[in-house]
């Protein structure tokens, strides 16, 4: 999902089912992936420290997982509700349910700007209209598993 046409084919792929009903996406790894001059659309610091072993500089994970720039696309090609920080976190209404997405990217925990935009976010629910909440985001925040070292690192964070 790095170069350009794999972008282009990507989106061709989706786009049946994406020009008919609303689709929605969120940040993961791939989607913030990049090391190189553009500055950080999302504006906040990401989970870890920018020195972890294998990361190559820059905003993003910083690795070449992705060839090292999907960060940038993905904050051009797709848009949040507005209600948050662009792609990077929003919320939005669907019949009965609040839908929360996050970047499993950024920094979550209690003191960041993520964290302090949810507690606002779920504070507004009005749980009589939408008395259910669907939290959506590409990594696990909680995890025993062994040989997903990204993963285990977000969950500790």
């Amino acid at each position: 999902m790095g170069s350009g046409i794999l972008w282009d084919v990507y989106m061709e792929l989706i786009e049946p089912i994406a020009s008919r009903v609303p689709y929605m996406v969120t940040v993961g790894n791939h989607e913030y992936d990049y090391h190189g001059p553009h500055p950080n659309p999302s504006g906040e610091p990401m989970w870890a420290p920018q020195d972890e072993p294998g990361h190559a500089g820059g905003w993003g994970i910083g690795t070449q997982d992705s060839r090292g720039e999907c960060g940038v696309p993905t904050a051009a090609r797709f848009d949040g509700t507005g209600n948050g920080n662009g792609i990077f976190w929003y919320s939005f209404d669907e019949g009965l349910v609040h839908v929360v997405m996050l970047s499993s990217e950024h920094d979550w925990r209690p003191g960041s700007a993520m964290y302090a935009w949810l507690q606002a976010d779920l504070a507004a629910v009005d749980r009589s209209a939408t008395p259910w909440v669907v939290l959506n985001t590409h990594r696990m925040m909680y995890t025993t598993q062994l040989g997903e070292e990204g993963d285990k690192a977000v969950s500790l964070a």
